[in-house]
């Protein structure tokens, strides 16, 4: 675990919100706003199922919409992923 203020350090160093996320993911060996469990491949497969899903099923919030698109990616096979993480995806891939 790096600790906060070096991890501060590194913010307060950058000219941007990019660099700073991309110096501490540097640091932590992060990817840049990808859940763990997913992959760049599976990723693209849930934007898929997001603009499919968009078409054929309305929905009361956003959250719905997530949740939605999450339970249509666990029965294709794709990993277990709560709504937030899939709305994360969706708002790094768009």
């Amino acid at each position: 675990m790096v600790h906060p203020a070096i991890l501060h350090q590194f913010v307060a160093d950058s000219e941007t919100l990019e660099d700073a996320i991309a110096k501490v993911n540097d640091v932590l060996g992060l990817p840049a706003f990808t859940p763990k469990k997913c992959k760049s491949a599976e990723a693209s497969k849930i934007v898929e199922i997001s603009e499919w899903s968009k078409n054929r099923k309305p929905s009361r919030s956003k959250h719905h919409y997530y949740m939605q698109v999450a339970e249509e990616a666990k029965s294709k096979g794709l990993p277990a992923l709560s709504p937030r993480s899939i709305g994360r995806i969706l708002e790094a891939q768009l």
